[in-house]
C-alpha cells in the first residue's frame, strides 16, 4: 500500500537542494574501465551488492583510473 504524501516534494526538496546535480552519460564500470586511465574521475560507491574484499578491489581498480584529479562519492 502506498500512501500519498503531499509534503513529500517540499522534504525532499529541502533535503536535496545543496546537493550537486550529476548527469551519467559518460559513466563507465570500474571492470570496463580496467586498462584505461582519466585525467579526472568521480568514483561513486554505493556499497551495495559486493562482499569487503570485492569492494576493496573494485574501489583500487576505480580509483587507479585518476591521473590527476579524484572525487570519491559514498
Amino acid at each position: 500500500h502506498v500512501a500519498n504524501d503531499p509534503k513529500r516534494h517540499d522534504r525532499d526538496w529541502k533535503d536535496k537542494r545543496l546537493l550537486t546535480e550529476a548527469t551519467f552519460g559518460w559513466a563507465i564500470t570500474a571492470h570496463k574501465a580496467q586498462g584505461s586511465q582519466w585525467e579526472n574521475v568521480i568514483v561513486w560507491d554505493d556499497g551495495m551488492g559486493r562482499t569487503d574484499l570485492d569492494r576493496r578491489r573494485w574501489l583500487y581498480t576505480a580509483i587507479t583510473r585518476a591521473e590527476r584529479g579524484l572525487v570519491l562519492l559514498a
